[in-house]
């Protein structure tokens, strides 16, 4: 049963296939970014199609929608649900069809015609063969050109066997090649549905029904089919007449023992050296963990798993976290450090706070990862974690005042003003922005000003300055966007109230009060950490929950996560990071400190990675006080007054720590008396 879905059905019967009960059209309408119109309209084609797979699209006034229908039927509407988004062929699928092209071509591939083949123009077909370069190279292969004539594939035809069973098993989801064992064609990989691969698949089910039947040890779902890729690739390829180069090394009876019983079974016949390539192919029936510890050229093909995993968790849970770079990065690199640790992590006190406050979010990631790794291959321990990474981007970015920049132009107003505009229409949140000369920056109090942008080289001043084109190109766009996020801006305070002449003691007494608080509460805080970042952030979360200071630990460390991914926080030059933010889960604006007992890497400000063995927490809630925000944002620019304030930050006692938190208190405290 196979249904057309459009991207709006996907997604509104994957929301309700996460609940169990009804739920509001409002609901429904903000977690799939629809209007309750078309949803409604929506229900009304979809109440037939449902009809097919024995469901009933239920609808009661007051309460909202739900499926009604057996959980088999709900299981394979899901399955379908997700197949059907698999099939959707996409520009990475062009890159692979171009690939196979090129290693099942004996002579030179010519482009001209593919390009026609395909679709596409010669020149996006050259931009493709230039990614495809770095990663035949991991493979030893190289894409040889001729100018007019075409391209081929140089190497040995071992390196072109496993980059082809790489490829299959990047791209073949254990659910879609099982619908396909069962003879589903449609379920095959949409860059295989343009090429000539038709013995490639018939061996792949006489492989698949061979080895289903025999009870190898540690066989698992990722292991029989790469074996299975194994066969059908080598059928492929002496089928079309490549052969592997003789195999100097001899191997035992009972080494090639599968391979002879497989030539038996299935009614081939295998050179020696083919036996032997088989035979080491069918030897690694090893987990996946295993297969990525020993075989560090398969990273790519995590990382392709990695995003098929994000694009499944957001079909099932209904939200769009396809397009977070930060979320894939993260989320890789958590992958491939625990593939390298034995002991799994302790879950306890983690799992929790994942359910209360993301609830379905475990289970949309543990069904993923059945899905695209095979069932049981990341356990229910293990992937616990990675809710912390999707959590991070289902955070809310934090609401900012807005920020306050100084465009400086020497070319004339029109110049000038073009690049204000530019600013305004890609920063939302610098609109309060003022334009000025080279000659009239003198005119203006810089420390107004968060950040200064420039079209003419400026002399070095005290507010972060970058030199951009008066047009404010995409990469300048980028530039801004990093300085922007690794500025310790999230506590500006509203507008400075006119002078007085009159002392204020309520405002004084507020100021009084809030230094005693901050005081009081500060600590510094020593913690016995591992080398994950998302456990670190944890711990302070939950400690910082525990004194009452926020209300949910994991929803601070998701956001603190967050802000390391989308920016680096660490001080260059020192082992400080700077952790800093404004949430709607913080209680109260609270200054900490955190030394690890074993020091991390982590990116910093300027892009470089160093190791940081302290982190510096400032905290505030989202309707945080002026004085709180004066406060913090005192104590994050105290930080690089001088060199000697950068080294007690970043090594001082606690003693030492809370002088420089006073000398901040005081310096507010006689700017207070100073203005009145």
């Amino acid at each position: 049963m196979k249904h057309e879905w459009s991207a709006r059905e996907r997604s509104i019967l994957l929301h309700l296939l996460g609940t169990e009960t009804s739920t509001p059209l409002a609901e429904i309408a903000q977690a799939v970014n629809l209007s309750e119109r078309t949803i409604q309209r929506e229900r009304q084609l979809l109440e037939g199609i449902l009809r097919e797979f024995e469901l009933e699209l239920s609808w009661q006034r007051g309460r909202g929608l739900s499926l009604v229908g057996a959980t088999a039927a709900k299981q394979q509407l899901r399955e379908d649900l997700i197949l059907s988004a698999e099939a959707i062929p996409t520009a990475e699928d062009r890159i692979f069809e171009l690939a196979w092209r090129l290693l099942f071509e004996k002579d030179m591939l010519k482009l001209q015609a593919v390009a026609k083949q395909m679709h596409v123009s010669p020149s996006t077909l050259t931009q493709d063969l230039e990614k495809l370069d770095r990663w035949f190279d991991e493979y030893h292969l190289e894409v040889e050109r001729k100018k007019g004539v075409g391209a081929q594939v140089l190497g040995l035809e071992a390196e072109k066997r496993k980059l082809m069973i790489n490829a299959l098993m990047a791209h073949w989801d254990t659910l879609a090649f099982y619908r396909f064992v069962r003879g589903e064609d449609e379920y095959i990989p949409a860059f295989l549905k343009t090429v000539s691969c038709d013995a490639m698949l018939e061996a792949l089910r006489d492989g698949y029904d061979y080895l289903k039947s025999h009870a190898f040890e540690r066989m698992d779902d990722r292991t029989i089919m790469r074996v299975t890729f194994a066969y059908g690739v080598q059928q492929a390829r002496l089928d079309a007449g490549f052969f592997l180069e003789m195999y100097t090394k001899g191997r035992s009876d009972d080494y090639l023992k599968v391979a002879r019983d497989m030539e038996v079974a299935l009614g081939t016949t295998f050179s020696m050296a083919e036996r032997v390539w088989l035979a080491e192919e069918a030897n690694r029936l090893r987990s996946l963990k295993e297969q990525m510890q020993e075989d560090e050229e398969e990273r790519w093909v995590m990382q392709i798993r990695v995003h098929k995993l994000i694009h499944h968790v957001s079909l099932i849970h209904g939200f769009a976290f396809t397009d977070d770079a930060a979320l894939e990065k993260g989320l890789l690199a958590h992958i491939l450090s625990s593939l390298n640790t034995q002991a799994l992590p302790d879950t306890d006190t983690v799992r929790p706070h994942i359910d209360r406050d993301y609830p379905n979010l475990r289970a949309a990631i543990q069904q993923a990862a059945d899905i695209v790794f095979g069932t049981n291959t990341f356990t229910e321990e293990e992937t616990v974690f990675w809710a912390m990474h999707f959590a991070a981007a289902l955070v809310k970015p934090v609401r900012r005042r807005e920020y306050r920049a100084l465009v400086v132009c020497s070319a004339g107003l029109g110049s000038s003003k073009m690049l204000v505009n530019r600013v305004k229409q890609e920063f939302p949140e610098m609109q309060n922005v003022v334009n000025s000369s080279l000659f009239g920056l003198e005119q203006h109090r810089l420390d107004d000003y968060d950040v200064i942008l420039s079209t003419v080289p400026l002399p070095p001043l005290s507010v972060p300055t970058l030199m951009v084109n008066p047009l404010l190109t995409t990469e300048e766009v980028q530039r801004v966007r990093h300085l922007l996020l690794s500025l310790p801006q999230s506590f500006q305070t509203k507008d400075v109230k006119p002078h007085s002449t009159m002392l204020d003691f309520q405002e004084l007494a507020e100021l009084v009060d809030t230094f005693e608080r901050m005081d009081r509460q500060f600590d510094l805080v020593t913690l016995d950490n591992s080398d994950r970042l998302e456990d670190i952030l944890f711990d302070i979360g939950t400690q910082l929950e525990e004194r009452g200071l926020v209300e949910s630990g994991i929803q601070l460390s998701a956001q603190l996560l967050r802000r390391h991914e989308v920016a680096g926080l660490g001080i260059p030059g020192t082992k400080l990071a700077l952790f800093h933010g404004r949430h709607a889960s913080i209680e109260r604006a609270s200054v900490f400190a955190f030394d690890l007992t074993t020091s991390i890497p982590l990116l910093m400000m300027d892009q470089s990675t160093e190791p940081v063995s302290r982190l510096l927490v400032l905290l505030a809630p989202e309707e945080a006080r002026d004085v709180e925000l004066q406060f913090l944002s005192a104590v994050s620019g105290s930080l690089i007054e001088s060199e000697e304030q950068m080294t007690l930050y970043s090594t001082g006692s606690k003693k030492e720590l809370r002088l420089l938190l006073h000398d901040c208190m005081k310096h507010m405290m006689q700017d207070a008396l100073h203005e009145k």
